[in-house]
């Protein structure tokens, strides 16, 4: 049997009353002949799956009508009813190695008419289920079993595409190996038979990888901060540094018996993850109860996210369109899940948390998991887990209903109205994945350093104080506990025209820079200094060099002819370069004495010039 994902007829029961709703139309009314779609394509990529598109170009029909049959021979089974606008329609079902006929009709009141027909042979089924139950960083057996219609002697598989690490023997069908990556693979398996006219089986499985438990790591080294003294603050934005491997969408389960963080699977389960945020995005899960607490033999949960409590009785959460089930990742302690009927693709917005592995839950159909606990959020559940339940009457929308496994923290009756021995759901929100500290601040005198947290975004907020120069350490913490620190430095530097101002000196031009990069002594600006050369040791200059600066950048040359001159020493070389014999140092300045290292003789005539490098910032 085949259903169509669309509105209208689904099963084939339905398939009677459209065709007696056409017969009276017939009968009764007379519209134009609509012109019908000039082409259609019916594929089936995989076991299960059929695909019909058509291209019309036309406008005056009202609906369409998807039609298919089995035999050449046989009478048309009306699928369902369309929209004019639609172009495409999937299909699920089918039987293996099966041909389908398609068609299109187009309707306009009593008026039909109908596309060419397409063809689509149904492949060869697998019997293996459609996911499989893998994890990060663990060996990973899984082995294929074609349905094999043909009775081959002789099979070749292939599956694509698979995570990093695992591979597939073509000859036995056998998927092998230890996944290095996590997310979701939707893999398309194939077995291809040797007998000529076989049909090739093709279908999906399905592997859901959690990511590995992993510490933050540094993406990006955070770059030395340069602030101006005038500045008032900068802002620098941890999230552009930091990453956390195994989490990057987190949310906070606030409940009156403690707080439980959950890491989700962004990744591995997209979908799931995404339907569940957009719940706590619309607050569905405030004030929610924890309503069924079950352990057996096979399972023990813990569940939520299906009732809110208001005015002394429950009402049903408000919900959207239920998921589909995305089986393949085991329900082990810890984890988050959605809860559903036993209907697969049920599942709206209850949840449930394995308080325990619950093996029991992996089973046929299994169920979606699409999160887990930090490790800090175990105790909580235990907790709750520990509380006694029983069968109970509630008021939900307004009517009485009895609940079982309900947990009462007395084993009596729920109080909802006081919560006192209930257990409660105050909200659920979203979290960021990584906590930033400030571990350390090597000179607190140059720079307020402080952590601020606007629109859910941890920054560092940078505020000058002083001329100088300190370290900064950072801790980056994730959900469980984690952590990674990183060092940078903040300099707080002057310009020329923050100087001046600060100075008072109305001045321009390069006498005034010249006081500025090599400071005033006695009124006037200093000047270099040329230590000349003894039998031991050779000439050297020695200067003043401002610190902090934002605009000053210094080189000191040598020459013998005062025509070639040679760099010797610039300003990123600092105090350790073997140039430097002397290096003393103020708030404002450095004061360095450097040689030539290179000087033929020590008594050589020898020539020295440093040139400063000016930049106006404006």
């Amino acid at each position: 049997m085949l259903s169509s994902n669309l509105k209208s007829l689904h099963q084939l029961l339905n398939y009677s009353f459209f065709l007696s709703a056409y017969w009276l139309l017939i009968e009764f009314s007379l519209s134009a002949i609509p012109i019908p779609p000039q082409s259609i394509e019916a594929r089936a990529p995989w076991f299960g799956q059929l695909t019909i598109e058509w291209i019309d170009d036309s406008i005056d029909e009202e609906s369409y009508a998807l039609e298919y049959r089995t035999d050449p021979e046989s009478e048309w089974i009306t699928l369902s009813t369309l929209s004019p606008t639609s172009r495409s329609s999937n299909l699920s079902g089918g039987s293996p190695g099966q041909k389908y006929e398609f068609r299109i009709l187009s309707i306009n009141g009593d008026g039909i008419t109908s596309s060419p027909t397409s063809i689509a042979t149904m492949p060869d089924a697998f019997l293996n289920p459609a996911f499989a139950n893998i994890k990060y960083g663990q060996p990973f057996e899984f082995e294929l079993k074609a349905n094999n219609l043909s009775n081959s002697e002789n099979i070749t598989y292939s599956a694509s595409p698979l995570p990093k690490g695992l591979f597939i023997d073509p000859l036995t069908g056998t998927i092998t190996g230890t996944p290095e990556e996590d997310g979701f693979f939707d893999v398309i398996l194939k077995a291809e038979y040797d007998l000529p006219g076989s049909i090739a089986s093709i279908a999906k499985l399905a592997l859901r990888i959690p990511p590995q438990l992993s510490p933050p790591v540094l993406i990006k080294t955070i770059p030395d901060q340069k602030v101006s003294i005038t500045q008032e603050s900068i802002l620098l934005d941890l999230n552009n540094y930091f990453s956390d491997p195994d989490t990057k969408e987190a949310i906070k389960i606030t409940t009156n018996k403690g707080v439980m963080v959950f890491s989700l699977f962004d990744k591995a389960t997209p979908l799931p993850v995404q339907n569940f945020l957009n719940y706590v995005r619309n607050e569905t899960y405030k004030n929610n109860i924890f309503h069924r607490s079950v352990t057996n033999e096979g399972m023990s949960i813990i569940q939520s996210g299906s009732f809110s409590l208001s005015e002394n009785q429950l009402t049903s959460n408000l919900t959207v369109s239920p998921i589909i089930n995305e089986p393949g990742i085991a329900n082990e302690k810890g984890t988050l899940a959605y809860a559903r009927t036993s209907n697969p693709d049920s599942a709206t917005s209850g949840w449930y948390i394995n308080s325990k592995d619950s093996p029991g839950l992996d089973l046929g159909e299994s169920y979606t998991v699409f999160g887990r606990a930090s490790l800090g959020s175990l105790s909580v559940i235990d907790i709750i887990q520990n509380i006694p339940t029983g069968s109970h009457n509630v008021q939900i929308n307004d009517r009485n209903n009895v609940l079982n496994d309900f947990p009462t923290t007395d084993g009596l009756a729920p109080n909802l109205l006081t919560k006192e021995n209930i257990v409660s759901v105050e909200n659920i929100v979203s979290i960021n994945s990584l906590n930033h500290n400030i571990i350390s601040v090597s000179d607190a005198r140059i720079a307020s350093i402080k952590k601020s947290n606007e629109s859910g975004k941890e920054n560092i907020i940078i505020e000058p104080l002083r001329l100088g120069s300190t370290s900064v350490i950072i801790r980056s913490i994730d959900i469980d506990g984690n952590y990674i620190d990183t060092q940078f430095k903040v300099s707080v530097l002057i310009s020329f025209k923050e100087w001046a101002s600060k100075n008072q000196i109305t001045a321009e031009g390069r006498p005034a820079i010249y006081s500025y990069a090599f400071g005033i002594k006695n009124g006037l600006p200093r000047s270099p200094e040329i230590i000349e050369s003894s039998d031991s040791n050779p000439s050297a200059i020695s200067f003043y060099h401002r610190r902090f600066s934002s605009d000053l950048h210094y080189t000191v040359q040598c020459s013998q002819n005062l025509n070639t001159w040679k760099d010797i020493w610039i300003s990123e070389d600092g105090k350790e370069s073997e140039n430097v014999i002397d290096y003393k140092e103020d708030e404002e300045f450095f004061k360095i004495t450097i040689k030539n290292n290179e000087q033929d003789q020590l008594t050589s005539n020898l020539f020295y010039r440093i040139l400063v490098n000016y930049s106006d910032q404006n």
